[in-house]
Formats: structure tokens, C-alpha cells, sequence
């Protein structure tokens, strides 16, 4: 997320549903690699969840200070919760498991 600052979050040129789509394709994508194999914990989803809701808000421009619901956020930048994303990532990985040949080993 610090890499693409000055490049991206801060720079004007893009408009806000570009910044958030690098944010879902890059920050996301890398955060979450290979996550429908972990095992979490609540206190991890939390921090998860934590961190995601304060990278869409600086995304969106909002501060600390404007007292804006995670749910407002999250509807103003179209983008699924943590928790939503975590459990459909891993239902797609089950739905590529059903799909596989009985002898493969990750079946």
C-alpha cells in the first residue's frame, strides 16, 4: 500500500473507482495470496478486516476525524467487507477441489 502513495493514492489524475480498483487487484490480491488455505483467527480477521476498512477510507479521502460507519464506507466504495471476501474466496477454492480428479493430492 506505501509503494503506490505518491504514484497512485496521492497523485489527482486518477479518479476514485481506479484507486480503488488497483487497491482490490494489487493490495488485495497480495495481502490475500493463497488465504483459502489459512487457518484464522477471529483477532486475524479483525486486523484484516482493520486494515482494509482504513485503506478504503484513505482511498475515499475521509480522516479519523469524520466518523464515518465501516458500512458507509463500504457501501460508498462498492467493495465487499473482509469476512465477505475471506469466505468467498474460499468457497471458490471448494469449488475447484469438488471439480478435480479423485486422484489428485490436494483433493
Amino acid at each position: 500500500m506505501s509503494h503506490l502513495t505518491k504514484r497512485v493514492w496521492e497523485n489527482d489524475v486518477p479518479t476514485v473507482n481506479t484507486k480503488i480498483r488497483v487497491y482490490h487487484e494489487v493490495v488485495l490480491s497480495t495481502l490475500l495470496y493463497l488465504s483459502e488455505a489459512w487457518t484464522f483467527y477471529a483477532y486475524q480477521k479483525a486486523r484484516l478486516n482493520v486494515f482494509h476498512i482504513c485503506c478504503i477510507k484513505s482511498l475515499l479521502g475521509l480522516t479519523l476525524q469524520d466518523l464515518v460507519a465501516n458500512i458507509d464506507v463500504l457501501s460508498k466504495a462498492r467493495i465487499l467487507n473482509m469476512y465477505a471476501i475471506l469466505i468467498s474466496s474460499r468457497f471458490r477454492w471448494l469449488g475447484h477441489v469438488n471439480r478435480m480428479d479423485d486422484g489428485r493430492i490436494s483433493k
